[in-house]
């Protein structure tokens, strides 16, 4: 094992990439493919993704239609359900607390991008991103406690069947004894932890 994972996963837990003054993780846009982090630190399960819009409404700008605003408000609460995160074992851990962030998806009075309103589904941060990426995304974070040496073996992220647009999502996965990235899509959306 390397000596610097410790500090790694601190890092990964501090602040998630996208909340950083203008910084993305995946480099290029991409449609169909989403990207995140997957990070385990004792009793606390992390992840942290983005999906460009355009994978889970099928547009990347503040809605223009009265179908456009229902489809967002639908994905959204569907997000925050959370029934697209299954857990081995969930019964023993927290409900997974999931905070959204909708970058891009807002607009003023003129037509133009403009998140630095307040909207139930984004944070202080989102304001970094939205107009000058000219993409809207939806930035998800789950965080999922479990009890102390208790944590799953797995986890999936089902964010195929029902947005069929979002084709693959690229997870850097940490723990304490792993490394890598996983490919996940359609027919491959389990996560090993273990």
């Amino acid at each position: 094992m390397r000596p610097y994972p410790a500090a790694l996963l601190a890092l990964l837990l501090a602040q998630p990439a996208w909340a950083q003054h203008g910084t993305k993780t995946t480099g290029v846009h991409q449609h169909a493919v989403a990207s995140g982090q997957l990070a385990v630190d004792g009793s606390r399960l992390q992840l942290d993704l983005i999906i460009p819009g355009a994978n889970l409404v099928g547009f990347e700008h503040p809605p223009q239609s009265p179908a456009q605003r229902q489809r967002l408000s639908t994905v959204l609460t569907s997000l925050e359900q959370g029934a697209w995160l299954r857990i081995e074992g969930a019964g023993k851990c927290r409900a997974p607390a999931i905070t959204i962030e909708t970058p891009g998806f807002r607009a003023d009075a003129a037509g133009r991008s403009d998140d630095s309103h307040p909207d139930p589904h984004e944070h202080e941060n989102a304001g970094h991103f939205g107009a000058d990426s000219g993409h809207a995304e939806f930035h998800v974070r789950t965080v999922v406690e479990c009890p102390r040496g208790d944590l799953p073996g797995w986890i999936e992220i089902e964010l195929f069947e029902d947005w069929p647009a979002n084709r693959r999502i690229r997870l850097d996965v940490l723990t304490d004894s792993i490394q890598r990235r996983d490919q996940l899509d359609g027919a491959s959306f389990r996560v090993p932890l273990k």
